[in-house]
């Protein structure tokens, strides 16, 4: 109850002062003023915490309506709509206010326009030739933030359960163990708080994609969609990531220093990842299979039949290249 008072309060108090240098002529004359505040609206979402999923886009103006489009940081409809479900629920889970009232009146307070004539939209895909999969909208109707969300996904509106976030700094090492099965490495790590598994899946997805398809494109590939607790992904024919000290032979420094820089004699890598979720009563737990295999030379990218495996001669590099990676999926996680 108290904190529906403050936030009437709030709001009545944003209106107040927005109001007292509110534009009340067209508002489509005013358009250079809008675009000069949309850096200051930017400034607030980073400094709130609120930039590492949204960011401005740009505005559009009207005669009698400003609207301000925001945009997400991540690249793929699912992990956009796992982005907006935790950050809603984080935000809501310490204030007393919605996530999109406090988007929408920080936006009116920013611009000083009649929230009446004022709506705040975010896609996932501002791609005129695609159909956007996530939509979050919001306007000043009735005295109140009115929000209209459509998603074209059952699995967007995620119920999260965030149990124990009072330290989000909490470490891994203390509970990362990596061990030994054949020609695998076993990494698992504990995680001191809980969220679902198809959340934890789709970051963990994300997050590779992201990083490998940088690297290359051509030879990376989810091998198993993520399903309950299991996501499956390989790539192959990268450079620098387990032997990420390799440097190319003095035959091919020679040549390239000579010739087209066309010579690569680094040991070429395959990475076969298995991540299985584990829940547990305080969290979770991810069990990482890793399956790391080589192949040298300085030609064109090797057959499979080429690859060899690391373990045992590189097993020090191999867990030290586990232990990395487990350390920036907690990172994305928990970002």
């Amino acid at each position: 109850m108290i904190g529906k008072y403050i936030l009437s309060l709030l709001i009545c108090l944003l209106i107040y002062t927005s109001s007292q240098a509110q534009i009340t002529d067209s508002l489509d004359i005013h358009q250079e003023d809008f675009e000069s505040k949309l850096p200051k609206y930017n400034t607030w979402l980073q400094s709130s915490g609120l930039g590492q999923v949204l960011t401005t886009r740009e505005i559009a103006v009207e005669s009698d309506e400003l609207s301000v489009y925001l945009q997400f940081t991540y690249i793929d409809s699912d992990s956009a709509s796992v982005a907006w479900c935790l950050l809603k629920e984080r935000y809501e889970a310490k204030a007393n206010h919605t996530l999109e009232e406090a988007l929408f009146f920080r936006m009116v307070h920013t611009m000083q326009v009649d929230p009446a004539k004022a709506n705040v939209q975010i896609y996932d895909d501002y791609d005129v030739m695609k159909t956007p999969c996530l939509f979050v909208g919001m306007q000043f109707i009735d005295k109140e933030v009115k929000v209209t969300k459509t998603t074209c996904r059952a699995d967007a509106d995620l119920s999260i359960r965030l149990d124990d976030l009072e330290n989000p700094q909490i470490g891994i090492s203390e509970d990362f163990k990596i061990e030994e099965e054949g020609n695998k490495f076993i990494g698992n790590v504990k995680i001191p708080f809980k969220l679902e598994s198809k959340t934890v899946l789709k970051f963990i997805e994300h997050y590779a994609s992201t990083k490998y398809k940088t690297i290359d494109k051509d030879n990376f590939e989810i091998l198993s969609l993520p399903n309950d607790d299991f996501l499956e992904f390989e790539v192959k024919h990268l450079r620098k990531q387990v032997f990420s000290d390799a440097e190319e032979s003095w035959l091919c420094y020679i040549w390239n220093a000579l010739f087209d820089n066309s010579c690569d004699d680094r040991p070429r890598e395959w990475l076969k990842f298995k991540i299985r979720y584990l829940p547990k009563n305080e969290g979770f737990a991810l069990n990482t299979s890793l399956t790391a295999s080589f192949a040298t030379g300085a030609g064109s990218k090797p057959k499979d039949s080429a690859y060899q495996n690391m373990e045992p001669e590189f097993q020090m590099q191999v867990e030290a290249y586990l232990r990395k990676f487990h350390k920036e999926i907690y990172q994305t996680i928990n970002r």
